[in-house]
This record gives structure tokens, C-alpha cells and sequence, in this order.
């Protein structure tokens, strides 16, 4: 077959991709309500319906919204006054009636109830190149091939654990995983980098107008956070907005007003073309980007309107949902108001990761609450050091928690230390947390007391479709175990939590692909009673 016909079936394959299409989700889930998202095919008055049937035939909800072109065509709504441990239905009704979609989510169950809990954990998606396949004959998938399975699983959540999006990278018609020269992705449109709201949203749309995405996220609440890439690589709010110091300046030149016309991936010589350690990959500092990025990840995902007290006239991320007696699920986030990577984190002056105002917070929901299981969602991992870019002395700007060595200023080390000793201060028990980012998969246990006991849990998960990781450094700070990792052999994959309702018991594993668990990347916890101090 000729190169022009080949070019001509796959235009002729993305045609239907072209078209605005019709998106549902619901999120933030409690034991009485729930926020409901849509996409409109079109600019109007629609009204959100309800109802424990799939056929609503008594709907019990309606609630009205606008998609605006001001809005990118996005509305949501929270509806309330459900019973909880409930089965729902919603679509969308415009002046012609019922569109074709529709959606269901389950209620939380009370905080006292013994109820158990599915959810499915994942991140990173659509990076360096990997996009979304199209239909072609003899090959066995199409779309973001991950969600077929995760939509199987019939989950009570998905929690997003950030880099849903790769704003600052472009995707081509060449699948990377496949061999050299194929035409089996459908390109994400634009040139790779965004620089204004209408970039973001077309970014945005690209990867939720797949179908197979779509189809889960009707069928799977979803509890989104962000990581970088909604932005741009290992950025920060306070990073992009305020920028350096004029100390910091003068110590890194590199470090200013980033050019949003120029692509994210370009690598932008400083002391010598030759030197890795003077180059720049990312924008350092550049206020409308992160504007527009933020604006777009709420206008996007179906997140529960909750004041900022940090930031007048914002909206925040942080947040909790509680699932019975069993889990309270706590969405952090690492990104808002993080001091700028390339800060030194030093004993007089610590730097955070989460600001002040959502520490508190945190702090007091650790201490007061009484589910069996605190399950703590951090975009960034605890022990692996990240980080893609370097000071003049070529040392990382570290974009995790961790130092990922002695010699290194630049992590979040102090804040994480700080969180430890609280927690053990309070003979915190049965502590998991969730994290992404890095790529590959990896399952913790760390005993920072070194007492034979592990502390706390963590499950990094790799990507859903994006470059996988030969691996990174592992900080030794806080003493983990590694009790799991595919460091060099990383594959696509998500987290698969469960909860057994009667006995309170976790288990949390790695599955493929295909939902397969991979073997080894398994944790089966039980819980440990809290001992006062």
C-alpha cells in the first residue's frame, strides 16, 4: 500500500476524533452527594438528571448549567442530598432532550459504616511521545489501551494522581512503542507547548475525548490532583508566579521570565553547549502560564468548590473524602504553593511543599480523624530523588521529597521529616501513601525509628501510557525497605487498593496493561490498632 493511501486512511480514521464531543464525569464523591462534570458538543442551557435508574424513569435531580465558550464549554454541579452507599445515575438534558451519554457513580457510606472500597490509582499520561493509538486492523488496542481493563474492574474511585496532561510535550503520529516509521497514533494537535488557555484546553480535550478514557471516567468517580506537566516539567506555583530572589538570580542566570512561544522540550544553552549542567529544559518563571494551566485543571476535572485560604479568590486542591469507617482519603497538593526548586532547604530557613495554611490542615485531619486507614495522595514520591535539571555546579534542583543525597540542598527533606515525627509523635497507625511521577513502579516500607515496625507505606505507581524509567536513586533518610520495584523493566501499569469491609484489611497491587498483576508488586496490610501516647 502506497505512503499517500496509508496517510489517507488515518485522516479519514481521526475524523471522528475531530468532532466536539460529549463528556461526562463525576468526582469527589461523599456519603450524600457528589460533583458532576460534562463536556457540551456546543454552547447552552443544560440540565444535569438523576436517578437510581438506568432508565430514569423517576429522575429525583435536576440541576441547571451553562457551557460558555468562555468556559472552554465545561460545566459542573454539585449535587446533594443523596443516601449514602448508593447506586446513581446521571445524564445531561439539552432544549432537544436526553444527550446520548450517560454516567454512574456510588455514594460514600457513612464514616461508621464496615464497608469495603475498590479504587484504582494511576498517573502519568500521554508523556514523551506516547499517545493515544487509533483503530488500525491487526492491532489489538486503540485509544489510551489502559482504561479497557481499569473500566472492567468496576471501581468505587480513581484517584489522578497528576501528569494527566503533558502540556510542555508534543504527540506525533509515530507510536514510540512500536517500530520506527508507523503511523499508529493519533497526533495530539498544536505544536507540542502551550502558552495561553485555548493551548491547554486543547490539550485537555485531546486526552479526554478518547473513547476508552471517556467510557471509565462515566462508569469511575474520579479524585484528580495535578503534578508538573499540567503546567510545565518540575514547576511550581510560586516558582512560576514570584520567581527568584535576586540572590537566586545572581547565583543561576537561567532563572527567568520564560518565553511561552518557545517550545518546553528546546534545550537552551547557558555556559557551554556542551555542558548538561547548563542547559534548561523548562520555563523557570512565568505567571500567565501557570494562570492558564490552573484555570484549565479545574475548568476540566470535577472538583469540589472549596475556598483557598492562601490565595484570595482561588480555588484549592487539597482536600479529603471519607469512605466509611475504614478510609479517609487525603488529595494533597504538591504543586500550589511549593518553594521554588532551585531554594536551598537549610535548618534556619526549611523550605515546603505544601505552604503553611494546607499543612495545617493536613496536620489536624491526621490527628483527628478515626478511620482505620489514612491514605495520603502526594504526587511526588517520599524516597526517590527527582529532579531533570541542574545548578551551575551540577548539582539537581530536586523536584520530590527527597534530597536523593548528602550533598544536595534542594529537596522537601525538612517538611517530610517534620510530617514523620508528627505522625510518630502520635502513634499514627496504618499510614499508605499513593504516589506517581517517576515512572516506575515501587512499593516502600519505611521505618524511620528503626525498630523492626514499619511506619508507613507507600505505593509509587508507573505510567498509564507516557516514557518509562530506567529507575532513580533511592534516599535512605527514612529507612526504606524496597519491597518491590521494575526499575529498568518499567511497564504501563496502575495501582489496584481494596479495603475488606469486615476486617479493615489493605491490599494493594500493580496491574498491567492488560490488568494482569505483576508479579511481586503486591502489599497485604493489616491494620494496626492506635496506641495513645
Amino acid at each position: 500500500m502506497g505512503a499517500w493511501i496509508r496517510r489517507l486512511i488515518f485522516v479519514l480514521a481521526c475524523l471522528p476524533t475531530l468532532a466536539h464531543a460529549q463528556l461526562l464525569a463525576s468526582g469527589d464523591v461523599s456519603d450524600s452527594g457528589a460533583v458532576l462534570w460534562m463536556q457540551a458538543p456546543a454552547a447552552g442551557d443544560y440540565t444535569f438528571e438523576v436517578a437510581q435508574e438506568a432508565s430514569f424513569k423517576r429522575v429525583l435531580v435536576r440541576l441547571a448549567v451553562r457551557a460558555q465558550q468562555a468556559n472552554g464549554l465545561n460545566a459542573q454541579a454539585l449535587v446533594e442530598g443523596l443516601k449514602p452507599a448508593t447506586r446513581y445515575h446521571y445524564r445531561v438534558s439539552g432544549a432537544q432532550g436526553p444527550l446520548a451519554r450517560s454516567g454512574t457513580f456510588v455514594t460514600a457510606p457513612a464514616a461508621a459504616a464496615r464497608a469495603g472500597l475498590k479504587l484504582l490509582f494511576g498517573a502519568d499520561l500521554g508523556g514523551q511521545g506516547y499517545g493515544r493509538l487509533r483503530d488500525v486492523p491487526g492491532v489489538a488496542v486503540d485509544g489510551w489501551p489502559i482504561f479497557k481493563a481499569m473500566s472492567e474492574e468496576k471501581a468505587d474511585l480513581f484517584v489522578a494522581l497528576g501528569d494527566m496532561v503533558y502540556s510542555d510535550r508534543p504527540i506525533t503520529a509515530q507510536a514510540p512503542d512500536y517500530p520506527k516509521g508507523n503511523d499508529l497514533q493519533i497526533p495530539k494537535p498544536g505544536p507540542g507547548y502551550v502558552s495561553n488557555v485555548a493551548d491547554f484546553r486543547r490539550d485537555w480535550y485531546y486526552h479526554r475525548s478518547d473513547h476508552r478514557y471517556a467510557r471509565f471516567l462515566e462508569l469511575t468517580p474520579l479524585l484528580a490532583t495535578w503534578d508538573d506537566h499540567e503546567i510545565v516539567n518540575d514547576a511550581g506555583g510560586p516558582e512560576l508566579v514570584i520567581g527568584p530572589t535576586a540572590g537566586e538570580f545572581a547565583r543561576d542566570a537561567r532563572l527567568k521570565q520564560g518565553d511561552p512561544s518557545r517550545p518546553r522540550g528546546e534545550y537552551m544553552p547557558w555556559s557551554s553547549t556542551k555542558d548538561p549542567a547548563g542547559r534548561r529544559r523548562s520555563v523557570f518563571f512565568n505567571p500567565e502560564l501557570y494562570h492558564a494551566g490552573r484555570q484549565v485543571m479545574f475548568e476540566f476535572n470535577p472538583i469540589r468548590v472549596l475556598p483557598d485560604a492562601a490565595a484570595a479568590n482561588e480555588r484549592r486542591l487539597y482536600r479529603n473524602v471519607r469512605w466509611g469507617k475504614h478510609a479517609e482519603i487525603i488529595m494533597l497538593d504538591t504543586r500550589s504553593y511549593r518553594d521554588p526548586r532551585y531554594r536551598f532547604d537549610t535548618e534556619a530557613q526549611p523550605k515546603t511543599m505544601l505552604g503553611a495554611e494546607q499543612k495545617r490542615w493536613f496536620k489536624a485531619l491526621l490527628e483527628s480523624s478515626d478511620a482505620t486507614w489514612k491514605i495520603i495522595v502526594s504526587s511526588t514520591p517520599l524516597a526517590t530523588g527527582g529532579g531533570n535539571e541542574r545548578d551551575p555546579q551540577g548539582r539537581y534542583y530536586r523536584d520530590s521529597w527527597a534530597n536523593g543525597g548528602d550533598d544536595n540542598p534542594y529537596g522537601y527533606e525538612r517538611e517530610l521529616k517534620e510530617i514523620i515525627d508528627f505522625m510518630r509523635a502520635r502513634n499514627l497507625r496504618n499510614v499508605l501513601f499513593l504516589t506517581g511521577d517517576h515512572h516506575f513502579s515501587n512499593l516502600y516500607a519505611y521505618d524511620p525509628d528503626g525498630d523492626g515496625t514499619p511506619d508507613f507505606y507507600e505505593a509509587n505507581i508507573g505510567p498509564l501510557r507516557a516514557g518509562p524509567s530506567k529507575g532513580r536513586p533511592v534516599d535512605r533518610t527514612f529507612n526504606p525497605t524496597v519491597l518491590f520495584s521494575d526499575a529498568g523493566k518499567a511497564t504501563f501499569a496502575y495501582g489496584a487498593l481494596s479495603i475488606d469491609g469486615a476486617s479493615g484489611r489493605l491490599s494493594v497491587e500493580v496491574r498491567g496493561v492488560h490488568g494482569v498483576p505483576v508479579p511481586g508488586a503486591r502489599l497485604e496490610l493489616h491494620p494496626r490498632e492506635m496506641v495513645q501516647p
